[in-house]
């Protein structure tokens, strides 16, 4: 990497690392308090009643994966007026589809809502809960424009100092609310929405202050508007797909096997949550740079970084994962209480297949990055659908919920193996030499340490907390030795050196 890039990628990593490792922590703290002020019923009632809005609002996702590619597009081609104008465009778009959405969420969301197995005596708390999950919707999708500058710009302090402030002000919420009379369920749901407005303002005064950009002005011009409906019209194809097969799933192990297994489910999710943060930081640091070197014709650059994001993404998943999956029961007897039936299968499904996940995120920021969507959205929504259906085929016959949940990570493959194939074309990404530089030394790592630890753990009986350490340390040496390049190693030591000399 260049290295005044490599700098800068490295100064906004370490913020967001930070950020993640508060969050991380007070995360999983507060999963356990919620888990026992809510209940097990309530808990899943709570996931589930927020995910009608989260399947009706697809659109919100479609529309901020936009904004962050026009925005930073803008950036790299060096065009203030461009930039300007693409932020009014896009924040007058927010606007419009915010009342858009709120319409649907209060018609078909409301009767998807009445469709949902709640018990009679929490359906007017749970209609509360929704109708705050729409307002925090709605102002997410607001600020979506502020926060997409935030990043463009990588300014990834704000972004980690917002996101502090958050986690600490939910903090006191778990607090306060097993000591409070009022219904624990709908005094939560308030508490959070409070949050999200704290946050939200907090971003635009930001914005406000240190990007020219970024003022509240209405813009609607053909030839800014055109496009930014073009690329979301695709990402929405995409994203609804997505969302039958993710969320769907949702629905239908409430329908089949009942609230309980949403629990379930909801905490697999969490952890997914908390692990994926891991690469969240470097790639949320990483991501601009792509786009950016596609708006700046450095196609080269740009194949180095889907290579690196690709494999360090792996790397780090793979040794956050491994002392997980061998003693997940015991971390979730820790963590949790009481632990829902399924949740340790669930967690070690997931834990396989996140690291499928982070092989995928940098091919998606790419594919993103050149505009042309078409033929990549086609064709995920097509396997998502498959998913979908496969998942109810499989409640409905057998009603197994480990089955149907472990199945969608087969068509996850599907589309890895489908976005490599998109991006040879498009960028001239070659396969083969993805394979030589990311998978092959990704394989050796993770057999190598497999191998390894089954051996000992064959001839050696170990207690459950040096079996963690020792997982941890394998997985992180055959990382650090197979998985990493010469140079890298080199550049990671020399880099570290001259930070402990500061």
């Amino acid at each position: 990497m260049p290295n005044n890039k490599s700098n800068v990628i490295i100064k906004n990593s370490i913020y967001l690392y930070i950020r993640m490792l508060i969050t991380m922590g007070v995360g999983i703290y507060t999963s356990r308090i919620i888990l026992q002020a809510l209940g097990e019923v309530d808990f899943g009632l709570y996931n589930v009643v927020s995910g009608v809005v989260v399947f009706i609002a697809f659109i919100s996702s479609a529309l901020s994966s936009s904004t962050s590619r026009f925005l930073t597009f803008s950036l790299g081609k060096k065009d203030i007026k461009e930039l300007s104008n693409t932020f009014r465009s896009t924040f007058s778009i927010h606007i419009i589809i915010g009342g858009i959405i709120f319409i649907l969420l209060e018609t078909i969301g409301l009767f998807l809502f009445y469709q949902l197995n709640i018990p009679n005596n929490r359906l007017t708390v749970c209609f509360w809960v929704y109708q705050y999950a729409i307002f925090s919707t709605i102002l997410s999708l607001a600020v979506i424009p502020f926060s997409a500058s935030i990043i463009a710009h990588e300014k990834m302090s704000i972004y980690a100092y917002t996101s502090m402030i958050d986690v600490i002000l939910k903090l006191l919420i778990v607090f306060i609310i097993p000591y409070s009379s009022v219904d624990h369920l709908l005094l939560y749901s308030t508490f959070v929405f409070i949050v999200n407005v704290i946050g939200a303002i907090i971003n635009v005064a930001y914005c406000y202050k240190k990007f020219p950009e970024t003022s509240i002005k209405w813009l609607f011009k053909k030839q800014y508007i055109n496009p930014i409906f073009k690329y979301c019209s695709w990402i929405i194809i995409g994203h609804f797909s997505w969302l039958l097969s993710t969320q769907g799933l949702n629905f239908l192990l409430n329908i089949f096997c009942g609230a309980a297994v949403n629990a379930a489910r909801a905490l697999s999710l969490q952890v997914q949550s908390i692990l994926s943060r891991f690469v969240q930081g470097f790639q949320t640091a990483l991501n601009p740079q792509i786009t950016k070197s596609y708006a700046s014709g450095d196609i080269n650059y740009m194949h180095t970084l889907i290579f690196n994001s690709s494999r360090y993404s792996f790397l780090i998943l793979f040794i956050c994962s491994a002392p997980i999956y061998i003693a997940t029961d015991i971390l979730l007897g820790i963590w949790l209480n009481k632990v829902p039936e399924y949740t340790t299968q669930f967690v070690r499904i997931i834990l396989i297949g996140n690291l499928l996940d982070g092989l995928i995120n940098p091919l998606v920021i790419s594919i993103n990055s050149t505009g042309k969507m078409q033929s990549t959205q086609l064709m995920q929504a097509i396997i998502y659908l498959f998913s979908f259906f496969t998942q109810w085929l499989i409640l409905h016959i057998s009603h197994n919920p480990v089955m149907a949940f472990g199945s969608y990570y087969i068509f996850l493959f599907l589309i890895f193996i489908s976005r490599l194939i998109i991006l040879k074309y498009k960028i001239s990404l070659s396969i083969k030499q993805y394979i030589k530089t990311v998978c092959i030394p990704l394989i050796i790592t993770a057999i190598t340490s497999i191998s390894i630890y089954t051996i000992y753990n064959k001839t050696i009986e170990m207690p459950p907390l040096i079996n963690i350490v020792f997982t941890i340390i394998i997985t992180f040496i055959a990382a650090w030795l197979l998985g990493l390049k010469q140079e890298e190693r080199k550049f990671i030591v020399n880099y570290i050196h001259k930070l402990s000399k500061k």
